[in-house]
């Protein structure tokens, strides 16, 4: 018989025999051991004391989040393209490190899954995949979330696009993520003087505001107290 499966606004239809759906065994594989030259569209997302990429076609590769000269030069060359979850992350890594920051780092799950549902529970690859439906066709134990990492990417850029939330992500959150990652390495540059004098110039118009208050009413109260401005 055939039964269809919702959740989270997406349908699924698969056959069942014997009460149970038939799939295939799925493959499993193991990482490749560093160096490995990577090509094509990868998909990488932070795991326990490191980071997890996966290249198209079912691979997987892991890299220490310390110390790691083949991740940085991977996050810096331009042409590989990459597809992160949290790529704030990746380029505070590379500007931790000193040096050019990542390059051609093309779309962030965690920043699109953010723009499409502001109240969602958690926004991590184990969360997402479920919620939209996808399946894994490999497996991983060493990192068991590894398999579900590509798939979510073209239904969160669909649904951006269909929303009209893209051009928003990719002109305006994404490069923000670069800004806020060097600002929290470097700083930023505060007046401390004009923030001074700021303070009293509102100061005095709060003060002018007041007396204009209290001329109006004729003695002068607590504006902040609601039972006496009631």
């Amino acid at each position: 018989m055939k039964t269809s499966i919702k959740r989270e606004g997406v349908e699924k239809t698969g056959e069942l025999y014997g009460g149970e759906q038939e799939k295939e065994p799925l493959s499993a594989v193991e990482p490749l051991k560093l160096p490995q030259e990577l090509s094509g569209v990868l998909y990488l997302a932070p795991v326990e004391e490191g980071w997890v990429v996966t290249p198209k076609g079912g691979q997987v590769v892991y890299f220490g989040k310390t110390g790691s000269e083949e991740l940085l030069a991977l996050l810096r060359d331009a042409k590989a393209e990459k597809r992160g979850f949290d790529t704030k992350e990746l380029y505070r890594l590379t500007l931790h490190e000193g040096g050019a920051a990542a390059q051609n780092i093309t779309f962030d799950g965690k920043l699109a899954a953010y723009l499409l549902n502001p109240n969602g529970a958690g926004y991590t690859v184990d969360r997402l995949g479920p919620e939209y439906g996808v399946s894994p066709t490999f497996r991983c134990e060493a990192y068991p979330d590894a398999p579900l990492l590509e798939p979510p990417f073209d239904l969160l850029s669909k649904d951006c696009e269909e929303l009209g939330m893209l051009k928003l992500l990719t002109e305006i959150e994404q490069p923000l993520a670069e800004v806020l990652a060097s600002m929290e390495l470097d700083g930023v540059l505060l007046d401390a003087e004009g923030v001074r004098a700021f303070g009293v110039e509102l100061q005095k118009e709060m003060e002018g505001q007041l007396a204009a208050i209290y001329a109006e009413v004729g003695y002068e109260f607590n504006v902040n107290s609601p039972k006496q401005l009631g």
